[in-house]
């Protein structure tokens, strides 16, 4: 048994490859793509946390999906520069200011999306609802023109575009990364030109407050952190919301007792969250020699720490297979660890608890319609397509 990234059959389903990688080769060398490769959980999460050893400098995406974006995004920063950055942004990302700003608007579009789908006998729910809430909120966040959102979205599928088995990212994500880059640029432009605060309470407006060091953030921080912050939002958001819905479709033990008791909703999140582990993998740089399970890591490699697998430990989790709204919390690592632990984290938490709530209030009795697609990626677990029955007329397919 061999472990690919870029492998088309091994994404479709790789949980028995990374079993076997927990089992035998804890320490795995994909000789192929020079990665060394991690799997069990407590290895995962330590080396994540341990940022003077790990290093983000030289990008965190196994197919270079970080290289398409403008320079200056805070995930590939280590160190001061990376905490004094996240340090000055930080109070903006708290789940009350989140609750504040954006919680009223995004319920209400979330829940008229939602109703307007028991007019129809069919819905593909990745691009009728999870690929459009990211966009609102986005727009929401960064107090941008209604009229760019349909603009925003033809960015997002072609920059999240890969083909199987092939690690370069294809031509039309390169130039939807560049129009990206452009589109934030202009954007940060319009906003710094003539700057006064007029206590606007925007993302934008707060980075353009904000001070490191003593100083405004420079124009480079600002656009590369924004740019980040809409492709990290945007796509892994989208899965986060498909694979909850179809989760909760193919468990519907488990999805009526979200129906009786509410409150189980944000601990189903996480198990979401947990069991379809959006990012599968995240790469570090090693900056010295590391010793483990016997392997030796030489400096300078690439280190593949695999939040997909950990997320399925037996051991850190009991019976980790099973699918269970109501496990008692224990630290998943979707949104990684350590220092650069994803500052966006309660937004996506927010975006999917809203989905899920709201699915259940106006179609509890959803049904898958046909079976998924699988969408291609590297790095992230998802669907192109996800097609339910809002009125439960045809029989569940799983």
């Amino acid at each position: 048994m061999h472990y690919d990234p870029f492998s088309w059959k091994i994404q479709q389903d790789p949980f028995p490859v990374y079993e076997w990688l927990r089992d035998e080769a804890p320490v795995y060398h994909d000789e192929k793509n020079d990665f060394w490769v991690l799997s069990r959980y407590e290895d995962v999460q330590a080396t994540l946390r341990d940022s003077e050893v790990f290093l983000n400098c030289h990008g965190v995406d196994v197919d270079k999906t970080d290289t398409l974006l403008t320079p200056g995004n805070m995930a590939e920063k280590d160190g001061a520069d990376h905490d004094d950055l996240r340090r000055a942004v930080q109070p903006w990302f708290s789940p009350k200011s989140i609750k504040q700003k954006l919680e009223d608007p995004s319920r209400q579009e979330t829940a008229r999306m939602v109703e307007s789908f028991l007019a129809r006998d069919e819905i593909d729910i990745t691009h009728e609802l999870a690929f459009k809430l990211p966009t609102f909120v986005i727009t929401k966040m960064f107090d941008l023109p209604e009229e760019d959102r349909d603009l925003l979205r033809s960015f997002m599928a072609p920059v999240f575009s890969r083909l199987p088995d092939d690690p370069e990212p294809p031509p039309e994500a390169l130039e939807a990364g560049r129009k990206i880059g452009e589109y934030f640029t202009e954007t940060v432009g319009r906003r710094r030109e003539g700057w006064v605060d007029r206590g606007e309470t925007d993302l934008l407006a707060f980075m353009l407050r904000a001070e490191m060091r003593g100083e405004p953030l420079p124009p480079e921080l600002v656009i590369g952190t924004i740019a980040h912050f809409f492709l990290a939002s945007s796509g892994t958001t989208q899965d986060s919301i498909s694979n909850s819905i179809l989760l909760l479709a193919r468990h519907p033990e488990e999805r009526q007792k979200l129906i009786e008791d509410p409150s189980l909703i944000p601990g189903a999140v996480e198990e979401c969250m947990r069991f379809e582990t959006v990012i599968q993998n995240t790469t570090r740089l090693c900056d010295e020699d590391v010793e483990l399970h016997g392997v030796t890591i030489p400096k300078g490699a690439t280190v593949v720490c695999l939040m997909g697998s950990a997320n399925r430990d037996p051991r850190y989790w009991e019976e980790p297979e099973r699918f269970d709204v109501s496990r008692t919390p224990r630290r998943q690592l979707g949104f990684a660890d350590g220092p650069h632990h994803c500052i966006g984290a309660p937004i996506a938490r927010f975006e999917v608890r809203l989905c899920i709530e709201e699915m259940l209030r106006v179609m509890p009795d959803y049904r898958v319609a046909r079976p998924p697609e699988r969408a291609v990626s590297h790095v992230s677990r998802g669907f192109e397509h996800v097609w339910i029955d809002p009125n439960v007329k045809t029989p569940a397919v799983v």
